[in-house]
């Protein structure tokens, strides 16, 4: 059993996140409703680095260009 495939579920084109408005953290930060909770990408157990670095940096880099700005790494 392999890395999961990190499949994006929308396209580049529909801004998703956008369309979620935003709150400020801290006051003055402006963040999308909208985050990604990247639990999956990291290795074995839940901590690490990515099973598939190679995958993983342009899925996180395709996130951001969908407009998410909050990465929940949980570290």
């Amino acid at each position: 059993m392999g890395p999961p495939k990190l499949t994006p579920a929308a396209s580049v084109k529909t801004r998703p996140a956008a369309r979620s408005r935003t709150f400020a953290i801290g006051g003055d930060l402006p963040i999308h409703r909208l985050g990604y909770g990247a639990m999956q990408l990291t290795g074995p157990g839940v901590w690490g680095e990515p099973a598939d670095r190679a995958q993983a940096i342009p899925f996180l880099r395709r996130a951001v260009g969908l407009g998410i700005n909050l990465i929940d790494t949980a570290d």
